[in-house]
């Protein structure tokens, strides 16, 4: 299995939200009044911020979304942080009036996303999007919560529940604009994980994938946990062939097995390639490598005061330095 892969999913079985990559360690000349030093990245940063998810486009350019005085149980108002020069400096940008929680219920939003420097989205279980780069933003429905979102090859797909349902359906759009229809009658039950990789997807339930190459048509196939009772638990690809599925199960809450499946045909087969630790949530919802060696993960959500942490890697994955605001 690739070694960072191998890692990431090793983080993510030890209860890492995985959120992005690309952060670099400039300096902190020109930091503004009240903004607190982060030592490990010697990035700034607004005090008291805490960051949710992030979505990088480049190892220079990302977003960050969180919140600023967020207590547990509590949701507290949404900001969006961005950087320009790897994480050397920070800036604020404009933000819908939003929440953001662990508990995502209602109008809150738990991630983000941006297609390109203008075109992002805020979203889980609501729907924001921007096309200025963050200065005005509109709400958007799809007729239900919005599960997880992915972008690439000019193409965004979301992953919608409808109200009081389990089953999830699969939307899609140009990625440079709004004009979001339904993929086929593709549905999964429950849904478990969504990842891209140029004009290829991949969309898993808890036993079956659905897969596409071109972005158009799509094919049904099977996944075989390993262990009896286990489903998929997540879904990461390193390239429009290459992709990994996460099993989990059986166990109780937090303490399930999890092995690792590898596929070379882009999920028509698959093999076992690793066991992963056990103990600790699961969540890939956002894995984002743009580099063999520098990354990003979140660890916690902006909620849970002292439980939110941003993590950064530089070696490939082998060590995890944290990085407190």
């Amino acid at each position: 299995m690739n070694r960072n892969l191998r890692r990431v999913f090793c983080a993510a079985a030890a209860g890492i939200a995985l959120a992005a990559s690309g952060l670099g360690g400039a300096g902190t000349a020109g930091a503004a009044p009240g903004a607190v030093r982060l030592p490990v990245s010697g990035a700034v940063l607004p005090a008291g911020f805490a960051p949710a998810a992030a979505s990088f486009l480049t190892r220079a350019r990302g977003f960050v979304l969180g919140g600023i005085g967020c207590t547990a149980g509590h949701p507290c108002r949404a900001r969006l942080a961005a950087t320009a020069d790897g994480g050397g400096h920070w800036h604020l940008l404009t933000a819908p009036d939003v929440r953001t929680s662990q508990y995502a219920t209602g109008g809150t939003v738990t991630r983000v996303l941006f297609a390109g420097a203008r075109t992002g989205w805020l979203f889980g279980p609501a729907l924001w999007s921007t096309r200025d780069g963050g200065a005005h933003w509109r709400k958007l429905s799809l007729g239900g919560a919005v599960e997880s979102m992915a972008a690439a090859g000019g193409r965004v797909y979301a992953v919608v529940t409808r109200p009081g349902g389990r089953r999830s359906e699969l939307y899609a759009s140009p990625a440079g604009r709004d004009a979001w229809a339904r993929v086929g009658r593709i549905t999964v039950q429950p849904f478990t994980g969504l990842a891209v990789s140029g004009t290829a997807a991949w969309l898993t339930g808890s036993t079956r994938v659905w897969a596409t190459a071109d972005g158009r048509t799509w094919h049904r196939y099977p996944v075989r946990c390993p262990a009896p009772s286990a489903g998929l638990g997540g879904v990461a690809a390193a390239s429009r062939s290459q992709v990994y599925f996460l099993c989990i199960g059986p166990g109780f809450a937090g303490g399930e097995g999890k092995t690792v499946l590898r596929s070379s045909d882009g999920g028509k087969t698959e093999h076992l390639t690793g066991q992963a630790p056990i103990g600790g949530g699961v969540s890939l919802g956002s894995l984002s490598y743009l580099s063999r060696t520098v990354g990003w993960v979140v660890v916690g959500e902006p909620s849970f005061a002292g439980l939110h942490q941003l993590l950064r890697k530089s070696d490939a994955g082998r060590t995890w330095h944290p990085v407190r605001s």
